[in-house]
């Protein structure tokens, strides 16, 4: 089974943008490219890449220090940090399964 993003529960992972994908599937996907392109439109937002958000944050790496956080929505303060990726995604899909 392949999976392209992921919605559950109020947290959204970006997928890969449908121009990227090689499928005949037709659903909706919020591509990571096409978001970080609508989040950069606000220049303080530029220095992150954003992953994917919740109702109440966003998950990012910042580019500059090459850390993992998760950020206020819509404030945009560190609300946790990560020592990786992978410690970033488990918080994010424990908060989607509580």
């Amino acid at each position: 089974m392949k999976v392209n993003g992921l919605s559950y529960n109020g947290l959204m992972l970006y997928g890969a943008d449908s121009v990227l994908e090689n499928s005949e599937d037709t659903r909706a996907v919020d591509g990571i490219i096409d978001t970080n392109e609508i989040w950069h439109e606000v220049e303080e937002q530029r220095k992150y890449l954003f992953f994917g958000d919740s109702d109440i944050a966003w998950y990012v790496l910042e580019l500059e220090e090459g850390t993992y956080h998760e950020l206020d929505k819509p404030s945009g303060s560190v609300m946790e940090s990560f020592s990786d990726f992978w410690e970033m995604l488990e918080s994010a899909l424990e908060y989607a399964l509580n």
